[in-house]
């Protein structure tokens, strides 16, 4: 019907803007957290801020993977700043490989901490609110009844995609009946070719 059209398309707008919405809010957030590092650091650019971070890290010795860990899983359920700077310093810090895999498993157990929150806290009222909308249930429906292999290639092709902001994904698929066995290892796969190269880089 025309309203199931209107109100899938006010829901991709809704979608499309929130993703946008969300990666205005970590680029300033991150500029603000530039700026108070400097601050406390002492230092006068954003990569003196950002060597300053890798030998603080790198000096805690084994402790300097639970900091990290516990920063990077922080601002990427809270994306108030972008985590990416801490992928890129990982290899810096631990090495390509170590890096590589503190990095994967710290943003697969932040997706999945987010993805929880979102179906245990914003599922049901999705699915009241798009009652009225017969595209919706069955777009909803067709993603419930799909096979456990089938959500798994999903998430892990959407997953290679840089155009999807990686946190705000992470609630959205929350909002799907996507099983979280599925998404939790389509994130791990899907991820690691780009984390390996940004880790490596770094």
């Amino acid at each position: 019907s025309d309203d199931s059209s209107s109100n899938l398309a006010v829901a991709g707008g809704a979608l499309a803007s929130s993703a946008v919405i969300a990666e205005g809010v970590q680029i300033a957030g991150t500029a603000v957290l530039f700026y108070f590092a400097q601050q406390w650091t002492g230092t006068e650019s954003p990569v003196e801020a950002v060597a300053y971070m890798i030998d603080y890290l790198q000096q805690l010795g084994t402790a300097g993977y639970a900091v990290f860990a516990a920063t990077m899983i922080f601002l990427q359920v809270v994306p108030i700043a972008a985590a990416f700077i801490l992928t890129v310093s990982a290899g810096a810090i631990f090495g390509a490989v170590k890096g590589t895999a503190t990095v994967l498993t710290c943003s697969t157990i932040s997706a999945t901490i987010s993805f929880l929150i979102a179906r245990n806290f914003g599922r049901e009222r999705l699915m009241e609110a798009a009652q009225e909308s017969t595209q919706f249930r069955a777009i909803d429906a067709a993603f419930a009844e799909a096979e456990f292999g089938t959500s798994l290639t999903l998430i892990t092709l959407l997953r290679l995609s840089p155009v999807l902001p990686f946190a705000w994904a992470n609630y959205v698929f929350g909002l799907s009946p996507v099983p979280l066995a599925a998404f939790s290892v389509g994130t791990f796969v899907g991820c690691l070719p780009a984390v390996a190269g940004y880790v490596s880089a770094g």
